[in-house]
């Protein structure tokens, strides 16, 4: 039988560090399968990765309302 447990985690010295919460259920002798989701950092090489560190401001701005972005026009 199988579960799932999921949480997030930092690598130390090329090892998982498993949260305290699920180290007494996950000791010596347990069988587990692995799957590693590695988060992207935001690059700020690239356009969009400056753009979002650094967003431009225009003065008097003011976001488009739902109706704004739905308009048609025929």
């Amino acid at each position: 039988m199988m579960s799932k447990v999921t949480f997030t985690a930092n690598i130390e010295n090329g090892k998982i560090i498993i949260p305290k919460i699920y180290q007494q259920e996950l000791n010596n002798g347990n069988s587990v399968e692995v799957t590693l989701v590695k988060k992207k950092k935001i690059s700020e090489t690239n356009f969009l990765g400056k753009l979002i560190k650094n967003p431009i401001k225009v003065k008097n701005f003011q976001p488009l309302t739902r109706d704004d972005i739905y308009q048609r026009k025929t």
